[in-house]
């Protein structure tokens, strides 16, 4: 996600307009506005506050498409061969790229499981695993962060570690599952069974603990039983609904 971003940049210092000051929304955050709304499909008006005010972005993505900005933007990340589809994110702490930031825990663009924490001064540690997932294949995998290094697990094994002794940031961003930032521009290829988010560092022994009997027997935590709830509720009369 980082390289893309900056090659984002650098195409946009290339081919935008030097003409006017420079805009209040930045256009890392004006893009995933503009991926958010055309993944969700809801209305310009909808868009949530943290975007900042629909209208400028709704107003500068017009302006972008009247002067070619939009479209050379786009043809010159698909010369490049850059998506941002090449990214699941799995559990991420974030309000968007570089927002508030805590940590991601994705299958990278490179195809392998990652984990990153971020420092309260926006700075982190890229930790990738050497394990590439395959269809049809259940995977356990654990990111732990210790105040001196970034450990990435994967079926109870280390995979990679990292030194990291800035800390890690305590943000009041929303923990988004499935995805990567509350944008949703880079959803998982896949089902999440269950996930857990702990304030402690834990060992590889108590990860492969929590692997082998499970959140309840290990910790006792009892797992949630969507039956009942909205969002499954919600989706069981779409399900109909598209019948």
């Amino acid at each position: 996600m980082a390289s893309a971003l900056r090659r984002i940049e650098a195409i946009l210092i290339d081919i935008k307009s030097k003409v006017g000051r420079p805009p209040d929304i930045s256009d890392r955050m004006f893009i995933e506005a503009v991926l958010y709304v055309a993944r969700t499909g809801i209305p310009w008006r909808d868009l949530p506050e943290f975007f900042a005010n629909f209208s400028a972005i709704y107003n500068r993505l017009r302006r972008w498409k009247r002067n070619g900005t939009w479209q050379q933007l786009w043809e010159r990340l698909e010369t490049d061969g850059i998506s941002f589809n090449d990214w699941h994110g799995l559990v991420t702490k974030a309000q968007g790229w570089q927002v508030d930031m805590c940590y991601l825990l994705q299958r990278n663009a490179n195809g392998v499981f990652e984990f990153a924490p971020f420092s309260e001064g926006g700075n982190a540690v890229w930790t990738a695993s050497n394990v590439k997932p395959v269809d049809d294949t259940w995977y356990h995998v654990a990111g732990v962060y210790t105040s001196i290094e970034a450990l990435i697990y994967v079926d109870g094994l280390l995979s990679a570690k990292q030194a990291f002794a800035l800390g890690i940031a305590d943000t009041n961003a929303p923990v988004v599952i499935g995805t990567n930032y509350p944008t949703a521009i880079q959803p998982v290829k896949g089902i999440i069974d269950e996930v857990a988010i702990f304030s402690v560092a834990f060992s590889e022994e108590d990860i492969n603990t929590i692997m082998t009997e499970g959140l309840e027997a290990a910790v006792g935590i009892k797992v949630v039983e969507p039956s009942g709830k909205l969002a499954l509720t919600w989706g069981e009369v779409r399900a109909l609904n598209d019948k």
